[in-house]
């Protein structure tokens, strides 16, 4: 039986995938890194984050005027399905061309069904077009790879301009070039397979690495390009090949020449010429997350990144693929050594080297950043999956295993649940979460948020839907650039930026702005917190209102979905979730003020603490404070079992952070929070007359974290059995707390006895 032609076979693959991948878009937008904010550029055309993605920002203007679907996210969520579904298409052509189609069709299962896939189809952001660019550059080098020696100037020109034009929206693929340049054109010669391997492999890598610097890989690029050439007027073809390539990242000038009109959104204002080159090299991006890095040492977190790296193999790859994969790297490099060195620099520049590169902490928002990035090298090891599918299927006898595995990458994901796993057609929390934002918002209200997720969809729903024109959303992360503030006195001329970090700005801040508020993600410090009460999701700052009026507002929330922080299969819903936990904690606090409590107050205190507690189990606040009430009430063997299920909550934390490799700020919150749970703990153990065990409490809490409290509950229990380390432990009470009154009233009445 003779099968369709290879284009026939790629269509209809690129038409499956396509389809299932729009029926799982979210109904809007979808809580992911940037995706907010990518709406908002294409929406008005504006300049985003460096680099500025200009070619995405143009093809999103133009899929969100032109398809007359939905909403302006949904819209723009057809320009992650169908380049996502392309670039699988584009794969599988490739790999049938070299391979045959069983191959080709298991290795574009295993990629196309992938975890990294599927997110990336359904989120409005830049990565499903750089997977396009990616496939696209390698059916161009395969083809250049199998045409060696015939003249394909065309072909060649061709994959230059293609590549800077892709480099338009992602310049990472930068990372590509050494090894695509060896797929499609070799090696002049075949001796210089071997140094190259080691310059590409070993030398650029740790040249990058020892001097921090990013112009090794350029370098790299253009060695490899000048021991690739075969024409003998060599520098005639690197200037015409760059030629080609500088035609693509012309897409690049869009930025100056947008910015010089001031868009709703002109990072950076790249207008200027000194700001363009900041956001091609991304040098004064600051702020974010991905500058975290700079607070480990180089290669510190490669270890704990390439674990995860594994895992995902482990469950996207299975360890079938990686067995195809390993069998099929040796078959390559057997058959055409050249490839497999082209794919394998794929591979490690890709992979390892960008892991090295990229020093992330391993905890749950930076590996949302790093997997991305995953589906790159990837596609190296699935087109290795299908090598290895080709030698199995070559033996008569391993045809039908080789069928059989290609069915398992197609119909396994389906299986395990991985599928519905990141089926967003009934995802609302990103808009349910900018609705209820803003319905707690006043009229003419100013609004503070830091997060990417909660500030850029704030942005969508204030800026795309026009939903509340009278909000004011203020970046906090971009409060003090001078481009910012520029931007918002054009919008918003009544609006006072400043830099907001110290508690001195805040209040100045709130003063000029008033109704001024800050949501839940917002970094303030605690002596600005503490005078800010609830209102609904947000912290008043200026005119705070009482607890009581702020829970009517919580009547108008919409919440669609299962609210359940440790049940979300992504970081950024759990971490909307987890605001939804703190706005309830905070308002349940803000009720009790100071005892006694009226039953009814506590009552209801008591439920606030139980919904955040469902809605964020693994937070110890909320039976550290179920605990707070029930003392309270006199019921301590309750409060007492609380405490101790704060404190192995807290210890769960604290074991979450070594993991994770947390900043030594975030580790020493989290002791504080075990420390208390543990002194507690400590003082219901005294109330219910064991002393002993108290007193063991309290030294435990001190192991933890040093709190003026747990040396004053020490000086209670020494204070009949031993003065002087009583007056010990009170003079370090008022040591780590000179505001304690009543450790220094007790420490001057020991000194005068």
């Amino acid at each position: 039986m003779r099968l369709p032609s290879r284009r026939l076979l790629a269509a209809a693959l690129f038409l499956g995938f396509w389809f299932y991948y729009q029926a799982g878009a979210g109904p809007g937008l979808v809580a992911y890194r940037d995706s907010g904010e990518m709406v908002v550029s294409a929406w008005t055309l504006g300049v985003s984050h460096p680099t500025g993605y200009p070619l995405y920002i143009l093809l999103g203007r133009l899929f969100e005027a032109a398809v007359p679907l939905g909403n302006p996210a949904y819209r723009l969520s057809l320009l992650s399905s169908l380049p996502m579904a392309a670039g699988v298409a584009l794969f599988f052509s490739a790999a049938m061309e070299l391979l045959g189609a069983l191959p080709a069709f298991g290795a574009a299962a295993l990629l196309g069904l992938s975890s990294q896939a599927l997110t990336l189809a359904r989120v409005q952001e830049m990565y499903a077009l750089g997977f396009l660019g990616a496939a696209g550059l390698m059916i161009f080098a395969l083809r250049l790879h199998r045409a060696r020696g015939v003249p394909v100037e065309k072909e060649w020109l061709g994959f230059c301009f293609l590549y800077g034009l892709f480099l338009a929206n992602r310049l990472d693929l930068l990372l590509l070039a050494p090894g695509l340049l060896v797929c499609a054109l070799g090696l002049r010669r075949k001796s210089w397979l071997s140094p190259w391997f080691g310059l590409a492999f070993l030398a650029f890598p740790a040249a990058m690495f020892y001097t921090g610097s990013n112009y090794w890989e350029p370098l790299l690029v253009a060695l490899t390009a000048w021991l690739a050439s075969r024409s003998s007027g060599r520098i005639g073809w690197l200037l015409k090949s760059g030629a080609f390539a500088l035609l693509g990242l012309s897409v690049y000038l869009y930025l100056p020449i947008r910015s010089a009109g001031h868009p709703w959104l002109d990072w950076n204002h790249p207008a200027q010429w000194s700001h363009f080159i900041q956001v091609l090299l991304r040098s004064k991006y600051g702020g974010t997350l991905d500058l975290i890095s700079r607070n480990y040492k180089p290669g510190e977190l490669l270890g704990a990144n390439l674990l995860l790296y594994g895992r995902h193999l482990w469950r996207d790859l299975t360890p079938a693929g990686a067995a195809l994969s390993l069998a099929g790297l040796w078959r390559q490099s057997r058959r055409d050594p050249e490839l497999a060195a082209g794919l394998g620099a794929v591979f490690w520049w890709a992979g390892p080297v960008f892991l090295l590169l990229s020093n992330m902490p391993p905890n749950p928002h930076a590996a949302a950043i790093v997997e991305p990035y995953y589906l790159i090298p990837d596609m190296a090891l699935a087109f290795w999956a299908a090598e290895g599918l080709a030698w199995l299927a070559a033996r008569p006898p391993g045809r039908g295993l080789a069928a059989a595995l290609a069915a398992f990458f197609l119909l396994g994901p389906f299986v395990s649940g991985r599928t519905a796993e990141y089926d967003h057609r009934d995802d609302f929390f990103d808009e349910d979460y900018a609705r209820n934002v803003l319905a707690s918002l006043p009229k003419g209200g100013v609004l503070v948020a830091k997060k990417d997720v909660q500030l850029y969809s704030l942005w969508y729903r204030t800026i795309a839907l026009r939903r509340r024109s009278d909000a004011t959303v203020v970046a906090q992360g971009l409060s003090g650039a001078p481009w910012y503030q520029e931007q918002m006195r054009r919008e918003k001329p009544r609006l006072v930026l400043r830099s907001l970090k110290s508690p001195e700005d805040w209040r100045l801040f709130a003063l000029a702005n008033a109704p001024a508020y800050a949501a839940m993600d917002a970094e303030i410090p605690a002596a600005a917190a503490a005078q800010g009460s609830m209102r609904g999701l947000l912290i008043d700052l200026g005119s705070p209102i009482g607890s009581w009026e702020a829970l009517k507002l919580w009547r108008l929330f919409v919440f669609r979905g299962r609210y359940a922080y440790e049940e979300r299969p992504d970081f950024f819903s759990s971490d909307l979730v987890n605001d939804d936990a703190q706005a309830l904690y905070r308002t349940a606090t803000a009720l009790t003020g100071r005892p006694p409590l009226p039953t009814s107050v506590a009552a209801l205190a008591r439920r606030l603490a139980m919904g955040c507690w469902a809605l964020h189990w693994l937070m110890p606040d909320p039976p550290a404070f179920l605990g707070y009430l029930a003392a309270l009430q006199g019921r301590y063997k309750e409060a007492l079992g609380y405490e101790k299920l704060a404190e192995s909550l807290a210890a769960a934390m604290l074991g979450l952070t070594r993991e994770y490799h947390s900043l030594p700020d975030a580790v020493s919150s989290v002791r504080r929070s075990l420390a208390e749970a543990r002194l507690q703990k400590g003082i219901m153990l005294a109330k219910l007359g064991r002393p002993e065990e108290a007193k063991a409490a309290y030294e435990a809490s001190l192991e933890a974290y040093p709190l003026g409290k747990a040396h004053y509950n020490l000086a209670v229990y020494y204070w009949d059995r031993d003065r002087v380390r009583a007056a010990q432990e009170l003079d370090e009470a008022v040591r780590l707390d000179p505001s304690d009154a009543q450790s220094r009233r007790y420490l001057e009445a020991l000194r005068r006895r």
